[in-house]
């Protein structure tokens, strides 16, 4: 491609991507689950009645669910023990704790109830601030965090319980219960289905936790399309160009308003393109300007409109069927802002009076869309109000390919040409978004990084505690018992 048509086909935002991933953030996150320990909590053994609840129960585990079901006083009094044995009664953490009378247990399911609603309450607020990398990272932190409280918790139940099965009223009255010659094996099958019902509770956790994290990373993945477009702008278009100053203006704000000295610094980009982009969308850039010195008008539907006047009929600019030309370039560029828009179909309207003039421009309006990324069967071609795709019904009520047979009838060796780059195109789009996955998926984030989003996040739960924005007995999360 010549050195000044700017280049946005998949292959080129793909490498504007890998330069600057680090720097890529989330989208917007409409759903995220903050009660996932509560509800584990919910579903803990507490007592007799949660032993034995499978549906595949074994002849001899019936047998001695039923014994110890029994209403007898020994039964009962095994009942009782295990539900004693299964109560959190840590001491406290320390006197702070003490004074609210939490165990560690419950310490922890308060600390994440709120950490993960202030969490959640940051990425409303400042997400921009922190690369999805981080935020993630962040999250799975709250959920290790939870997960050691939740073994530490289920070690301590085992061990009560063992002592409990253990002690010499408990041991008379299961004697009593299942009999002398039994008693080793009803206390082993007690303690392995306290060990089954623990792994059911940890796969529970795990299982929500997974679901926020999962939400995280589509969130991330779902900025990932525009912010290589916006990353590529910032970087190949001229320092002159209205957009590429349009995102220096939004990375400076971005920057100040996510400071830490906010206010007391002054704060300059690069002129080589070398900044911030998280937070930067194609909706706050508005209008395009494009490298050949069109605009792209930005609609409130998310499309954009590109007015090609009829008195520009320089061949530099147009080019022919066969060569690369800005206007191909620019049309490829309003595919791709509406690909990267998040748009699955795409439509282009061309309308010129000259009929000959109007299908050149329909043929490269094609063209841009196949290297823009668009599948053939989701591109539609309005050429003076005739439409043109994959899937189009004819006189007798029957879809056709009109795109082939009439928009490329005298073209059929460029249309073959397209086909091929299609699919490779796709490929492309395919492998990038593959690595993009692996990306947000694989990254790290240091701990240091990771530290500054909690900080932040207790600096949210410190203010909702001191200036709640409900009824803290209405407030949705842990509630201390």
């Amino acid at each position: 491609m010549p050195d000044h048509i700017l280049d946005t086909t998949p292959e080129a935002l793909a490498a504007a991507f890998n330069e600057k991933k680090e720097q890529l953030g989330i989208g917007e996150v409409s759903t995220f689950h903050t009660d996932a320990f509560d509800n584990m909590v919910k579903n803990r053994i507490t007592s007799f009645s949660g032993f034995f609840t499978s549906k595949d129960l074994t002849p001899a585990q019936s047998e001695l669910k039923a014994k110890l079901g029994a209403d007898s006083s020994e039964a009962k009094i095994v009942r009782d023990a295990i539900q004693v044995a299964l109560t959190p009664t840590h001491a406290p953490l320390s006197d702070e704790d003490a004074t609210t009378a939490l165990t560690p247990f419950k310490k922890a399911q308060q600390d994440y109830a709120e950490s993960i609603t202030a969490f959640k309450k940051l990425l409303q607020q400042s997400s921009a601030k922190y690369s999805s990398t981080v935020l993630i990272g962040t999250m799975s932190s709250y959920k290790n965090d939870a997960i050691t409280a939740i073994k530490d918790q289920q070690a301590a139940e085992k061990t009560f319980l063992q002592n409990a099965l253990g002690s010499s009223e408990v041991v008379k009255a299961l004697e009593a219960t299942v009999g002398k010659d039994k008693v080793k094996a009803a206390q082993e099958a007690i303690l392995a289905d306290l060990d089954n019902g623990h792994q059911k509770q940890l796969d529970f956790f795990n299982e929500e936790t997974s679901k926020s994290i999962k939400i995280l990373q589509k969130a991330a993945q779902a900025k990932a399309d525009e912010f290589a477009l916006v990353a590529h702008l910032a970087k190949k278009l001229s320092s002159s160009n209205a957009t590429r100053k349009k995102i220096e203006e939004l990375a400076i704000k971005n920057k100040e308003d996510f400071s830490d000295n906010k206010g007391k610094t002054t704060i300059s980009t690069k002129a080589n393109g070398d900044f911030n982009l998280r937070g930067i969308s194609l909706a706050a850039l508005g209008n395009i300007n494009t490298a050949t010195g069109q605009t792209l008008v930005s609609n409130a539907d998310g499309s954009y409109t590109i007015n090609f006047s009829r008195h520009i009929t320089s061949p530099l600019y147009y080019g022919d069927l066969s060569t690369r030309s800005n206007a191909t370039a620019d049309m490829i560029l309003l595919a791709t802002a509406l690909r990267k828009g998040n748009h699955k179909t795409i439509t282009m309207e061309v309308n010129f009076s000259d009929k000959e003039l109007a299908e050149k421009r329909a043929l490269q309006a094609y063209e841009a869309c196949i290297k823009a990324g668009f599948p053939a069967d989701k591109i539609t071609i309005m050429v003076n109000n005739k439409e043109y795709g994959a899937k189009v019904k004819n006189e007798q009520g029957i879809e056709t390919n009109n795109i082939s047979t009439e928009l490329f009838k005298n073209h059929q060796s460029l249309y073959q040409t397209l086909k091929q780059e299609e699919k490779q195109v796709q490929k492309t789009i395919a492998a990038e978004k593959e690595a993009v996955q692996k990306h947000i998926e694989t990254s790290v984030a240091s701990r240091d990084d990771i530290q500054k989003v909690r900080d932040e996040v207790q600096k949210i739960r410190t203010t909702a505690k001191d200036k709640p924005d409900v009824d803290p007995d209405d407030a949705p999360g842990f509630k201390p018992s």
